[in-house]
């Protein structure tokens, strides 16, 4: 029988990761920020979100995705199968849909201070997610973009960089498919 972490390790797996370097990468960047509020744009099945779960056990995360690539029941499942409880337990809950539709409201009412967008890897979807979560009273502190590698994400990640000078920004090339992470420059 596998422990959570041995289950958790076989799902990035199973859901197309040839390692879980990016996991453990927004795990330790999660949990060294202390974050209260989490916004996945993008879950898929979940592998991602249950690393920053377990690395952060207080912190609530809200989830949208349009479930191109699987199916809420899916994700759903797993949330229960790895014991992190949903909407009844306040910890998560997953909306249905279109990401650039639900943003607004997301960003309103739930004020995450952690945002991880792995959805649209269009330049034009991309910098409108990056608009959305940035065109807000209170801005996450920290954004963090996925599949760097992608050249249509790296072209949306440079036009949004030269408008966005309150975000300071670095990309890692040691997680699977690089990262880019905005971070918010606090005014002195």
């Amino acid at each position: 029988m596998m422990n959570k972490k041995d289950e958790m390790r076989a799902l990035a797996l199973e859901v197309g990761y040839p390692d879980t370097s990016y996991h453990e990468f927004l795990a330790e960047l999660t949990a060294s920020k202390n974050i209260v509020r989490y916004l996945e744009v993008g879950a898929h099945k979940g592998s991602t979100l249950f690393y920053v779960l377990d690395a952060n056990p207080d912190c609530q995360a809200y989830v949208i995705d349009d479930f191109q690539l699987s199916t809420f029941d899916e994700l759903w499942a797993n949330i229960k199968r790895f014991d992190f409880p949903g909407p009844s337990y306040s910890q998560v809950a997953v909306c249905e849909g279109n990401d650039l539709d639900e943003l607004p409201r997301v960003m309103e009412n739930f004020k995450p201070d952690f945002v991880h967008l792995d959805a649209d890897h269009t330049s034009g979807g991309l910098l409108a997610e990056l608009a959305l979560v940035t065109k807000v009273p209170y801005p996450p502190k920290t954004i963090v973009v996925h599949d760097v590698i992608d050249p249509c994400v790296g072209d949306a990640i440079e036009q949004f960089s030269k408008t966005k000078s309150n975000y300071r920004w670095w990309v890692t090339t040691q997680v699977f498919n690089h990262a880019a992470v905005f971070e918010l420059e606090v005014e002195k």
